[in-house]
């Protein structure tokens, strides 16, 4: 196993292998490097966990690459549509973990402004502020 002080120097390595398509645990392994090591070295730095996350997200962005060639390969007759089907949808469940905020499903809806369930009347061209209970 690779001593975790040389992770600073693959770390930039480990990243391009990661937004390239390769899981952490493949890369890691392959330089003899735990996989624990990696994910405690980038939680130290929030720059290392920024770096990391812009890795994942050009993963997300290389399934839609994929995407495109079964499509082309579907289109030339190389691929039946049952295998395409599954490919495809293999690579858009993959794009929607790895790059979350551009290819997930989640919709958040924000609301935000006041809403005043107390009715105001008017009396002599005067507003009057009628509180519940209160007799007028």
């Amino acid at each position: 196993m690779a001593k975790p002080n040389r992770l600073p120097e693959l770390f930039e390595e480990l990243l391009r292998e990661i937004s390239n398509g390769k899981s952490v645990y493949k890369a890691c392994e392959e330089r003899h490097i735990a996989p624990h090591c990696f994910y405690d070295y980038i939680e130290s730095d929030d720059k290392l966990k920024n770096k990391y996350t812009q890795a994942r997200e050009e993963r997300g962005d290389r399934c839609l690459d994929k995407i495109e060639q079964y499509e082309e390969m579907l289109l030339n007759g190389s691929l039946d549509s049952a295998t395409a089907r599954v490919l495809i949808d293999t690579e858009k469940w993959k794009a929607c973990k790895f790059y979350p905020k551009m290819f997930g499903d989640k919709q958040e809806i924000t609301h935000s402004g006041a809403v005043n369930l107390m009715p105001t009347v008017k009396i002599n061209g005067k507003d009057l502020d009628i509180k519940v209970g209160e007799d007028v």
